[in-house]
């Protein structure tokens, strides 16, 4: 679960650098890169002129995307947290097993259910 919610940082930071890029006019954005990679593939220098403004809606909706990923990943980790904390001291998880995704199988579907309802 953690490398995931890492996976989906790195990409929201990445859509928000494209986006503020093509939102501040800069010019030559296909020699820009983000961790060693282009951060524009869809530009290439001997191609005719992308449409900025649609290749702007483009990002802004990926962002958005990249956005309810993130937040939904994070709901979830506080899920598995809050059932940590309110789980009896002997069937508590440790932070390594919850962070690798193995808490799963502990879960008690009457606790999960009581998150689930009050967040609604």
């Amino acid at each position: 679960m953690q490398s995931s919610l890492n996976e989906v940082q790195k990409s929201y930071s990445r859509e928000q650098a494209r986006l503020t890029l093509l939102n501040d006019g800069s010019e030559n954005l296909e020699n820009v890169t983000f961790e060693g990679k282009p951060l524009f593939p869809e530009i290439k220098a001997d191609l005719p002129k992308l449409n900025r403004d649609e290749l702007i809606r483009t990002v802004a909706q990926s962002l958005q995307e990249t956005r309810s990923q993130l937040k939904s990943l994070q709901v979830e980790m506080e899920n598995h947290l809050a059932i940590e904390f309110s789980s009896e001291p002997s069937s508590k998880v440790s932070a390594d097993s919850l962070i690798s995704g193995m808490v799963g199988a502990q879960l008690e579907p009457e606790r999960v259910a009581k998150l689930i309802r009050n967040q609604s």
